[in-house]
């Protein structure tokens, strides 16, 4: 029987393997990769995005011919891991997994002084999809997005949020 996950596993492990060889660039797309090709998890071991993120390794690396080793660097909310990951050589050898809703909030936060923007990345696969919502309060004056924006636009850092970040 065929399930959900072994439709998309494969499928994320072909577009993974797409874009490593991508990444390298046409000249070496013969011979790439003739290395271990690192994957640095911003989260320590053990959490759920560790283990996806061994998930999706154990399978591309049988494809790739070469180990993924995972590198977990946690700490600050996944703002240590993605700081190393920012820095690391554009070669398709190193790679990494950024989690919504908290890659955003720490972009976003002028306290945290991100050492990256959203730009310095580039989405390969979504291996999960967690829909999103926004709650109001009942009694709050906002009723839709629309009202909600406006009101954003018009007292700009006045509106407060909460989120999910680990």
């Amino acid at each position: 029987m065929m399930t959900k996950r072994n439709r998309i596993v494969p499928g994320l492990t072909s577009a993974l393997t797409a874009l490593l060889v991508l990444v390298a660039g046409p000249s070496t797309a013969a011979e790439f990769p003739n290395k271990p090709v690192r994957l640095t998890v911003a989260y320590p071991p053990g959490g759920s995005t560790d283990v996806g993120a061994r998930i999706v390794a154990a399978i591309a690396e049988k494809q790739l011919g070469q180990p993924i080793v995972v590198v977990n660097k946690g700490g600050a909310g996944g703002q240590v891991g993605w700081t190393e990951l920012s820095r690391q050589r554009p070669d398709g050898y190193s790679i990494g997994f950024i989690n919504l809703p908290a890659f955003n909030t720490v972009i976003l936060d002028p306290e945290r002084k991100a050492a990256f923007k959203a730009d310095d990345f580039v989405p390969v696969i979504n291996q999960v999809l967690d829909p999103g919502i926004m709650w109001v309060k009942s009694d709050s004056p906002y009723k839709s997005l629309k009202d909600l924006l406006a009101a954003a636009k018009r007292t700009p850092n006045k509106i407060s949020a909460g989120t999910t970040a680990s």
